[in-house]
């Protein structure tokens, strides 16, 4: 299979913000503290995650097989980030005693 170049520009996109998303990750991981860390984590999620599905239908059109990985990915970065925002979310439900009988 020999690759278009819209394919080859759109996975190159996806690699290039990849590979950003785990450098970046890693300064962080290392050098940030504090309240700001969940919020830079999960603007960098966000991002790669729209670079991700701004190519996905062309990916798909021509690759169906990278498609799929992206679709992976993109599922896989929502749930880190589903989880980050529960850690941090404030309870919602109530409990209340049993009434006596």
């Amino acid at each position: 299979m020999k690759a278009s170049q819209t394919l080859a520009g759109n996975l190159q996109r996806v690699l290039t913000d990849l590979i950003e998303l785990h450098v970046q990750g890693k300064q962080a991981h290392w050098n940030l503290v504090g309240t700001n860390f969940r919020d830079l984590h999960l603007q960098l999620d966000e991002q790669t995650v729209k670079t991700l599905r701004d190519v996905h239908d062309e990916v798909d059109a021509e690759d169906p097989t990278s498609a799929d990985l992206l679709h992976a990915a993109i599922t896989r970065l929502e749930q880190l980030a589903w989880m980050v925002n529960a850690e941090v979310m404030a309870a919602s439900a109530s409990v209340t005693a049993p009434a006596e009988a």
